[in-house]
């Protein structure tokens, strides 16, 4: 791709963090861009052994497939390059899948219902979800998203292009070229990361200014009487500071290291100015 190599290195640290050993769920990311950004191509480069692809979801890919992949503890990420596939089914089937991802991105899942089914493991699973939507879909589905908490579960990745991206990329297609790279990553032995004191402390800092930031922000959304309302961004925050840990610790496994040094946090400071609400998308 052309102008996103920070965007798929934090998809990269994203599959990572399933091969971080603690009790947290692994990252989960969403991509906000405009269609036609590369938004689902970039998720379909990934490739790894502990992530399944799908389209779309439903009861049966969950009970068939999702449920048997987590019970053997060979499942660390669900890759759905275009989420609006899933939340375009009638309303009773998308509230289900929701709340199954609502669940598994954070507390886990051991003993539920979904879809009238009982679903019994042997011990409590989580999952990560990595996928994508445009700005008017989030938009859309922003009120009933914020209600139940499940826009703080991901790292959000806003973006646009700038019209030099555009131009390159223009010339690239006028001139054949290719400009995809398959993202293969590798299994890591799954491993305890330390992060000492003086540098969780950096990270603590960071954390007080990206959400001191969100909370200044707001979305206008239609309400389904055609008015306009103003919701203002209330986060402390808690869900941020455990993903920012957790990203950091993918960094340094990444390096092959158990324990986090300031050239991970360097890294972080890095690619942390690309996790934006979509009113503030990153220009590339």
């Amino acid at each position: 791709m052309i102008n996103t190599e920070k965007i798929e290195e934090l998809i990269d640290l994203t599959i990572a963090s399933g091969y971080v050993k603690d009790n947290e769920a692994p990252i989960s990311l969403i991509l906000i861009a405009n269609p036609e950004s590369g938004k689902s191509k970039m998720l379909e480069q990934i490739k790894n052994k502990h992530s399944i692809e799908v389209s779309d979801i439903s009861s049966k890919g969950i009970t068939d497939v999702i449920i048997p992949l987590l019970e053997e503890n060979k499942l660390h990420h669900i890759i759905v390059p275009d989420f609006i596939k899933v939340i375009s089914h009638k309303t009773t089937t998308t509230d289900a899948t929701m709340a199954f991802f609502n669940s598994i991105m954070e507390e886990g899942i051991k003993r539920s219902i979904y879809f009238g089914q009982l679903i019994q493991l042997r011990k409590k699973q989580k999952c990560g979800l990595i996928t994508s939507i445009t700005f008017d879909y989030y938009y859309k589905i922003f009120r009933k998203w914020h209600d139940i908490g499940f826009l703080s579960r991901f790292l959000p990745v806003s973006f646009t292009y700038s019209q030099n991206t555009i131009d390159r990329i223009n010339h690239a297609i006028a001139r054949n070229e290719k400009y995809e790279t398959i993202h293969d990553t590798k299994a890591i032995v799954k491993q305890n990361i330390n992060i000492p004191n003086d540098i969780s402390d950096k990270l603590n800092f960071l954390l007080t200014e990206i959400v001191s930031r969100q909370k200044k922000d707001s979305i206008r959304v239609k309400t389904r009487g055609g008015k306009i309302k103003t919701y203002h961004i209330e986060l402390y925050g808690f869900r941020l500071h455990k993903q920012l840990r957790k990203l950091l610790k993918s960094i340094a496994l990444k390096e092959g290291r158990d324990t986090v040094n300031w050239s991970d946090m360097s890294k972080l400071q890095t690619i942390i100015d690309y996790i934006r609400l979509p009113k503030n998308p990153k220009e590339l």
